[in-house]
């Protein structure tokens, strides 16, 4: 899908024959599933829909040429009652909607700087759990430990006030600019964000 980024001056006839192919062999590998007994626990997708500012190419063009070959990736999961989890990063605001429809119960890295938390949990969190929320660029590479502490507590405060609904971890990789004794601190926050006694 790489020329999705040029946005809707590719024309749909144009691209249908790749995700065709690849929504495909996809199948062909998760199909099995619906067969299984145990030894799968759900379903994982990645691929990056937005960007810092907004989706990489328009809502109707992903509506168009994902979103129905996403589902039917999607339906295998949900079928057999398991989850389905996927990682994009980026502003995908307008089409977190679509996802829940088509089955989505797990959603990835969960940027701070693009998908505001509090609204997060109050507009999808009844749809979804989450999983990241500790922030890769602003926050683990360029605080101080004890605010990468608190930038863990708020997490669990805004994605899961209930206790609930959060895998915690880092929005993303942990690269060479993460400070160690910021990774210390926030695995350190982790037990106590998880006490709710």
């Amino acid at each position: 899908m790489h020329g999705c980024a040029l946005g809707d001056r590719l024309s749909l006839e144009s691209l249908t024959p790749s995700t065709q192919l690849g929504t495909s062999t996809c199948l062909q590998h998760i199909s099995p599933v619906k067969d299984s007994r145990g030894g799968v626990d759900g379903g994982y997708f990645g691929d990056d829909y937005g960007a810092q500012r907004g989706l990489l190419f328009s809502p109707r063009l992903w509506r168009a040429m994902i979103k129905p070959r996403l589902a039917r990736m999607f339906a295998v999961f949900r079928a057999a009652g398991l989850p389905v989890m996927l990682h994009s990063d980026g502003d995908i605001w307008p089409i977190l909607p679509d996802l829940v429809d088509i089955g989505l119960t797990c959603l990835n890295p969960v940027q701070p700087e693009v998908l505001e938390h509090t609204r997060l949990h109050r507009e999808f969190g009844q749809h979804l759990s989450f999983y990241g929320g500790i922030s890769t660029q602003e926050v683990l590479p360029k605080v101080t430990p004890a605010e990468v502490r608190a930038a863990t507590r708020a997490c669990v405060r805004d994605l899961a006030p209930d206790g609930t609904g959060l895998i915690l971890g880092p929005s993303h990789r942990m690269q060479s600019d993460i400070p160690m004794e910021n990774v210390v601190a926030m695995l350190e926050a982790f037990p106590a964000s998880s006490d709710r006694s």
